[in-house]
């Protein structure tokens, strides 16, 4: 049933007789694509960016991506206000989380926001928000794009290690995936 829905759609689609309601469009996000499809049009809207300067902080950045990747259906929420350091977001109804997971349990296209020391005072932290786009189980890493890490609203791409990952969260982040 739902490939019969994905092939009408396409049909629709090639004869221009797509609606652009907004309805329309949060069912074609919600269910037409699954997960995976979610999370690589994520992935795949924040690529573009790379090596951009957007002049965002990095969780305004994400944001952006997600709201551009998901035809404008899906909002992030705001961070929790009783979070002294706030890397744990407000669920919603397109957003939905695990703190601290297991680092081999994710995915491309999930987002992360972490504490995050800062480098000139490691006693400090802040948050940051990334958007994964690979992980290799084996060799103990992932990689993601982000932007502002530098301090200079550039969007660039990392590879953490595991062990950095922990060391430098000290276990303090969240890993939330788009509906």
């Amino acid at each position: 049933m739902k490939y019969l829905r994905i092939v009408s759609c396409i049909i629709v689609g090639l004869l221009g007789l797509v609606s652009t309601s907004k309805a329309d469009i949060s069912y074609q996000w919600h269910y037409l694509l699954t997960q995976d499809g979610r999370n690589a049009k994520i992935v795949e809207r924040a690529k573009r960016d790379v090596g951009v300067v957007v002049g965002r902080q990095c969780k305004e950045w994400v944001y952006d991506v997600v709201k551009s990747a998901s035809w404008q259906v899906v909002l992030l929420p705001l961070n929790n206000p009783n979070d002294p350091i706030p890397y744990f977001w407000v669920y919603g109804k397109d957003v939905v989380g695990s703190g601290s997971m297991a680092l081999d349990l994710l995915k491309p296209g999930y987002i992360i926001q972490m504490r995050y020391p800062d480098k000139n005072d490691p006693t400090k932290y802040h948050p940051h928000t990334v958007v994964v786009t690979g992980v290799d189980v084996i060799g103990k890493k992932f990689n993601v794009i982000h932007c502002n890490f530098a301090g200079d609203g550039k969007v660039t791409t990392y590879s953490w290690t595991f062990a950095d990952f922990y060391a430098k969260t000290k276990l303090y982040y969240t890993v939330y995936w788009i509906l």
